[in-house]
């Protein structure tokens, strides 16, 4: 085949760097160059207000207000998080429950009362204080002692010295969602901390679906089981296919037999792949659900298999482009959440390739509790649906008889 090329074979390394060059760029790109787009997050404030002489103080509404008109923006201009404002905690806790949000601010009933007490204490504290040193100004001046603060700054008795046991301000909560995206949660936890801090306002941190998975929450375990599983797969469907084709010369019945033969195999080998990426992880030190695991993963290499090996069937080059489609244009949807993509990848690529599903459903297995039956699994058998519509059309086109084979007749129509 090469020595029909000619002189142009000497090209061919030239165009298989561009390839791989260009394959790998859409795989990296996405990854050095996340940031936060639209992240969904929520706030309630269960501010009861407070009556001064001043009128009604309500600090949490004035809160909610600087928040949710703040527009923080990255470095593409786009708007880095979306505020939605929650009336109850129970609607908060349903959204939360229902993965809308990945982290939300909750600002307690008493926090105006406890914000006004706190700065009353402090000016009574300072009040008695300036009093107080005035007290023994005055009793050293009595004595004979030099008054001035520069030469001998008064110094109160022990048990005169002003209290500093002032009351607190009312901490926020701040909740953060792990099980929606352990790396998105870890982003905006680094936010909305920073953020309260520029403002000296006190908060707790609560965490939702926080899973201890070896060593600590560990936000790359979805990357680890989503690039494995999905690279052994293709390189599998890749031999398959490469093994078990049908020449030109093969009759439609035995091409039928090609075609259960690379199921069958596929079956096993798949089942490989799913149980022997978990091993891979457990033996890593991550303590994960294996079962569901391995038969999730199993499953999902199975399909893609299907697709691979049958679109490789009905034409090569058909099934190399999915597959580096796939896998140049997957990868970064696997590994990152859908508000740190790009654009193009948001619109284009995240709605339907493969390791989208085989991540989210990893996530969900590992964070929220959900079993191999979890959604993600319906999205990807239809996949295997698709695979296997395209084995059965592979045995179906037209190819060149073998000499020994059936003449074209009723039974081979």
């Amino acid at each position: 085949m090469l020595e029909r090329l000619g002189k142009k074979r000497y090209a061919l390394p030239f165009v298989v760097f561009l390839v791989v060059a260009s394959v790998m760029s859409m795989v990296v790109y996405p990854m050095v160059t996340a940031e936060p787009r639209n992240l969904p997050l929520g706030i309630l404030s269960l501010d009861e207000g407070i009556e001064t002489p001043q009128g009604t103080v309500n600090a949490g509404e004035v809160i909610v207000a600087q928040v949710t008109e703040t527009e923080a923006s990255n470095a593409d201009g786009a708007q880095a998080v979306t505020w939605s404002t929650y009336e109850t905690r129970k609607a908060l806790d349903e959204a939360i429950a229902n993965e809308e949000l990945y982290a939300a601010i909750v600002i307690p009933s008493d926090f105006s009362a406890s914000q006004v007490q706190a700065k009353m204490a402090e000016a009574q504290a300072l009040a008695a204080q300036a009093a107080q040193i005035a007290a023994a100004q005055a009793a050293a001046a009595n004595t004979g002692t030099p008054t001035n603060p520069q030469e001998a700054p008064p110094t109160l008795p022990q048990n005169e010295q002003p209290t500093t046991d002032t009351p607190e301000i009312s901490p926020l909560s701040v909740i953060i969602d792990e099980g929606k995206n352990p790396m998105a949660a870890s982003t905006v936890e680094t936010m909305l901390t920073t953020m309260l801090a520029q403002q000296n306002l006190p908060y707790t941190i609560e965490r939702v679906n926080e899973v201890n998975i070896g060593g600590g929450t560990l936000n790359m375990a979805q990357q680890f089981t989503v690039i494995p599983a999905f690279i052994m797969t293709m390189i599998c469907s890749v031999a398959l296919y490469a093994l078990t084709r049908a020449p030109k010369t093969t009759s439609r019945r035995e091409r039928w037999g090609i075609v259960g033969i690379q199921a069958a195999l596929a079956v096993c080998l798949s089942w490989l792949i799913g149980f022997g990426t978990t091993a891979i992880l457990e033996t890593g030190g991550l303590s994960i659900p294996s079962l569901d695991t391995g038969l999730f993963l199993w499953l999902a290499s199975f399909c893609l298999m299907l697709l691979f090996v049958g679109c490789l069937d009905i034409a090569a080059p058909l099934g190399a482009v999915i597959i580096l489609v796939c896998f140049a244009g997957g990868m970064a949807c696997g590994n990152l959440p859908y508000e740190l993509l790009p654009t193009f990848y948001q619109n284009w690529l995240y709605p339907w390739v493969p390791q989208h599903f085989i991540g989210e459903g990893v996530r969900q297995i590992f964070y929220t509790g959900a079993t191999v039956t979890n959604p993600a699994a319906a999205s990807l058998a239809w996949f295997g649906v698709i695979g296997a519509a395209a084995l059965c059309a592979s045995a179906f086109i037209p190819r060149s008889e073998s000499k020994d084979g059936p003449k074209p007749g009723p039974a081979n129509k």
